[in-house]
């Protein structure tokens, strides 16, 4: 079963695992919590064999999908960048729609593949001291040959049989508008799913998510999730999905130096049961 075919709103564990056995036994207690599918970030395995990659996704009892982000945006999860794998964009993709030959039903790309415009990443001084500031966002380009590549990439997976999440982590806080633009954009490079992250430093930062998220519940004809960082934005990440967000991105236990900004798979599982609501 793919991810847009998962009744909405499900729960996403985040696997953060420097190994296969450790993520395989991730899995399995966060299937407990409640999981009903699992992110998978490539860079961080240190034995991510296609032997072992085969492996995890024929043990997996739900939906794997994988993401590659770039080393640097790594860090938030604790991560040394010097100590991960230097991939350009083009390994980068080439290595999830391998994984998709090996069990995967997805694959997670930025708007800004094949044209790198990174956001700093979450956590970092320089994120901080951007998150306060108006402007165009990150990770998104129109250069009409990443954006051929990029539809090239969603071609390949589909021919795969895979999906594709389209991914934006805009750096900047964005008004409803700009939020519903990103989310067509990406619909429109043929995104099966879209996640869209950016910052809510302030709470009418926050009130535009929601608007965002209410408006493209309504207009956008495939699954989407609209998540708030900084200040203001954590209770997009539980709240959001009785809004119309597709999804939570959630951890099954916390970590020290993890990101503790995403909640618990047990605590987004309880939330949706205590809050049956759904717009």
């Amino acid at each position: 079963m793919g991810l847009a075919a998962l009744a909405r709103p499900f729960i996403v564990c985040v696997l953060t695992d420097r190994t296969i056995d450790a993520a395989v036994a991730t899995m399995r207690l966060a299937r407990l919590d409640g999981a009903d599918a699992y992110e998978l970030n490539l860079p961080l395995l240190q034995d991510g064999s296609p032997e072992r990659l085969r492996a995890l996704f024929t043990s997996a009892a739900r939906p794997v999908y994988t993401s590659c982000r770039r080393r640097a945006f790594l860090r938030v999860y604790g991560a040394d960048p010097d100590q991960l794998p230097l991939w350009d964009d083009t390994e980068r993709m080439a290595r999830q729609l391998a994984a998709l030959q090996l069990g995967s039903v997805a694959i997670d790309m930025e708007l800004d593949c094949f044209d790198p415009r990174p956001a700093p990443p979450l956590g970092t001084a320089e994120a901080a001291q951007i998150a306060d500031l108006p402007g165009p966002p990150f990770e998104l380009t129109d250069d009409p040959g990443a954006v051929t590549r990029q539809q090239q990439i969603v071609a390949t997976a589909h021919a795969a049989g895979g999906e594709v999440i389209l991914s934006c982590h805009t750096g900047r806080p964005q008004c409803s508008t700009d939020l519903v633009r990103i989310a067509w954009v990406a619909a429109a490079r043929g995104a099966d799913l879209v996640k869209i992250v950016t910052p809510c430093p302030q709470m009418r930062d926050l009130l535009d998510l929601f608007e965002a998220t209410a408006r493209l519940r309504i207009e956008l004809p495939i699954p989407f999730t609209l998540v708030g960082a900084a200040a203001c934005g954590s209770l997009s990440r539980t709240i959001g999905p009785t809004l119309g967000s597709g999804w939570v991105l959630a951890q099954q236990t916390f970590v020290s130096g993890g990101f503790h900004e995403q909640p618990l798979v047990a605590q987004a599982r309880e939330i949706l049961r205590l809050i049956p609501w759904r717009y």
